[in-house]
């Protein structure tokens, strides 16, 4: 579903997972949201100077 609004505790949950080196893939399958989504977020954290 194109431009659905992902809730901050998945956002939150992204951070997590990144932060324990996970791959897209794994958080994708964990969090049941697609590895665009993911990529998506990461890419924006990172855009922002988040690390």
């Amino acid at each position: 579903m194109a431009n659905k609004v992902i809730e901050m505790h998945i956002v939150r949950s992204i951070i997590q997972h990144s932060s324990r080196n996970s791959s897209e893939r794994q958080i994708a399958l964990q969090l049941n949201i697609s590895r665009n989504t993911v990529r998506h977020y990461l890419q924006r954290l990172k855009a922002t100077g988040y690390s």
